[in-house]
């Protein structure tokens, strides 16, 4: 469907965290208790628009991306059990049955006059070659060549490998190749026919699959592994001795990036860079029986299982680190790093310091003066400072000491640490207003000294020296000991302003409970809802070295540059959900840090770690199409002679 928007990407991690939680977290499932009809899926495919069509032992299902809506005989099927659904170069979509071939019109399937021929026939294999011809793989009748209005068969008898045909591909030569259960062919431009089997170097006569890679060799999958072959030479050939999860091979599919997923009988393996990962059932899958792979026109993967019905892959553009493993709590409020080691502090947990193969929990336990921790800040020799709900903790070489009220801090909330260029510390605080430490002393600004309110959210610096802050009350400036105010007033979309972005030209945007607002030359500029925001609680802005700006919300992350507009000027907002592989669609305020091709993000739902490079950009526009419209109780779905005035 085309709601799915998602590059395709190999699972690695980059810290020690549990392996199979991590699996199970980028992979969605869907079976019969989401609506499919049947949970052993045959075959997949996209039709133009945008629909997900899979295929069943029982029915075939449509799936728009929240139902599925299943076809059987009643609807034009040949059978109700749907071997394999294709789509050809015209958008046209093919089912083969256990009972003869079908295609449908858009409302139900019909079987062509041409594919009477086929009546009865367990159809199993479907492919459009260069030419548009259809070519129809039957289990025990050959295949079948459909050519506009004639069709031709070819057989065990007129000398291809076997009757069973199970596969079919187009070389970029023109070459027909056919994966039989007795073996492989290969029916040249000229019509001749060539045959492969165990004793031209194929690793077993059975086979499941045919698909080219990126440098035209054809992949070969078979009972007893994968063999790969080059200008009608067996080049190489991969099982279990070279790391292949299981040697029955059931379909093999190359990805955005040129990885090659593999299918079996019991788990999966993708191939990067001479290696196999592999996974299966210990990884939180649903079955171990793997049938068939799809790559959606958008780049995705979905994996229909024997069993458990389809699984789609939502990538690894995002690794997750959660409760129990190693974060204390999920609530992640501030994420710091320095050298090889993380430091990531939750709303409960206290902070985990975490380096590669090890992590250290401070908590209560450990000296903190309170688990509830707001912020992080990292000083150039190393120290850690730590704000939390009673106060500041100070983590030094192993030790820890605290700044409290009992120790003359002036307030004991402290939500943000910002550190001045010269070295000093400022503190934004919850309902104390904003506190200077500088040379051990303490200095404390408040409504009564100009602060446009007490309770603080954000705290940052401009290339002058001033200070900007989000708080309660709106956006303030401190400078030179004068205090200027931004309320709605000045056009502030709303007074709660929870982070601020001081950006490269010197503007201002602020991150409020009722969208983003974009301070320049003195004016305000607010994007909402209405603008293509998923949501109006923005609870940080964050700009990388790329100038991307990111927007943590209620709703997920989202995405966007200043410069790229649509036709209204306004910025084309990306979203990052759980369906992509954020840790949760909630961020909190200001949790986050990063600005190169790695960035960390802070959620309700533990932390995601976004990685540039595996986050490809997709330009396929997702078509819109009005499936019902209801008019008081009455649903109409066939709008053909429907005229509606604007």
């Amino acid at each position: 469907m085309s709601r799915f928007i998602y590059a395709i990407v190999l699972v690695l991690t980059c810290l020690a965290i549990d392996s199979q939680a991590q699996q199970a977290q980028q992979f969605r499932n869907y079976s019969a208790e989401n609506g499919l009809s049947q949970s052993v899926v045959l075959s997949i495919a996209h039709d133009n628009m945008g629909y997900l069509w899979v295929a069943t032992e029982v029915g075939l299902n449509r799936f728009d991306g929240f139902r599925f809506t299943p076809y059987y005989r009643e609807n034009g099927l040949p059978s109700n059990r749907a071997n394999v659904v294709k789509k050809d170069r015209d958008g046209v979509l093919w089912v083969g049955t256990d009972m003869g071939l079908a295609r449908w019109n858009g409302r139900l399937f019909e079987t062509p006059p041409i594919a009477d021929t086929l009546a009865g026939l367990s159809v199993i294999s479907i492919f459009q070659d260069s030419k548009k011809r259809l070519w129809i793989g039957t289990d025990g009748a050959g295949v079948w060549l459909v050519d506009g209005n004639t069709i031709k068969a070819y057989k065990a008898t007129n000398g291809i490998a076997g009757n069973r045909v199970r596969d079919i591909e187009e070389g970029a030569d023109g070459v027909i190749w056919i994966g039989t259960r007795e073996g492989l062919s290969a029916i040249a431009t000229n019509g001749s026919i060539r045959n492969w089997a165990t004793n031209q170097g194929l690793p077993d006569d059975k086979i499941r699959s045919l698909t080219f890679d990126n440098d035209g060799n054809l992949w070969v999958g078979t009972r007893t592994g994968v063999a790969i072959l080059r200008n009608n030479r067996i080049i190489k050939s991969y099982s279990t001795a070279n790391g292949l999860v299981n040697n029955m091979v059931k379909d093999i599919v190359f990805d955005l990036f040129g990885r090659a997923w593999v299918v079996t009988e019991e788990g999966f393996s993708i191939f990067q860079d001479g290696s196999f990962s592999n996974y299966g059932l210990e990884d939180g899958f649903g079955s171990s029986i793997f049938n068939t792979l799809f790559l959606d026109d958008e780049g995705n993967i979905w994996i229909g299982t024997y069993g458990a019905g389809i699984y789609r892959y939502l990538g690894d553009r995002f690794e997750t680190l959660t409760a129990p493993n190693p974060l204390p709590d999920n609530m992640v409020t501030a994420i710091r790093k320095k050298s090889d080691k993380l430091w990531v502090s939750t709303y409960g947990g206290g902070v985990t310091e975490i380096w590669d193969g090890g992590s250290r929990l401070w908590n209560v336990g450990a000296g903190l003066v309170d688990e509830r921790v707001f912020d992080l800040h990292i000083e150039p020799n190393g120290d850690v400072w730590v704000a939390t709900r009673n106060g500041i903790n100070i983590i030094s070489d192993g030790r820890i000491r605290e700044l409290t009220v009992g120790t003359g801090l002036p307030f004991r909330i402290i939500r943000t640490i910002t550190p001045d260029p010269d070295g000093s510390l400022w503190f934004g605080t919850d309902g104390g207003g904003l506190i200077h430490l500088r040379n051990g002393q303490y200095e404390n600004i408040t409504t009564t000294e100009g602060l446009i309110h007490n309770t603080l959210r954000a705290v940052t610096f401009d290339k002058n020296g001033g200070i900007w802050m989000g708080t309660y009350g709106g956006l303030g400036y401190f400078k030179d000991g004068k205090h200027v105010h931004y309320t709605t007033n000045e056009g502030l979309i709303n007074n709660i302003v929870l982070d601020v972005l001081v950006d490269d030209d010197g503007s201002v945007w602020a991150a409020t409970f009722d969208g983003l607002s974009h301070l320049k030359d003195g004016i305000f500029k607010n994007y909402t809802t209405l603008d293509g925001l998923p949501a109006d609680v923005i609870y940080l802005i964050h700009k990388d070295k790329y100038e991307n700006y990111w927007l943590g919300t209620t709703r997920g992350l989202v995405r966007f540059r200043s410069d790229q507009t649509d036709g209204l000027q306004v910025p084309i907002f990306k979203r990052y959900t759980t369906d992509y592989g954020l840790a949760a669609d909630e961020l909190n305020r200001g949790a986050v840090f990063g600005s190169g091709d790695t960035l960390w993000f802070g959620t309700v739902g533990g932390l995601a770690i976004y990685y540039r490079d595996r986050d490809p950009e997709i330009t396929h526009r997702p078509p819109v199409y009005i499936e019902q419209v209801r008019v008081f109780d009455q649903t109409i779905t066939d709008f053909r002679d429907l005229d509606f005035s604007y």
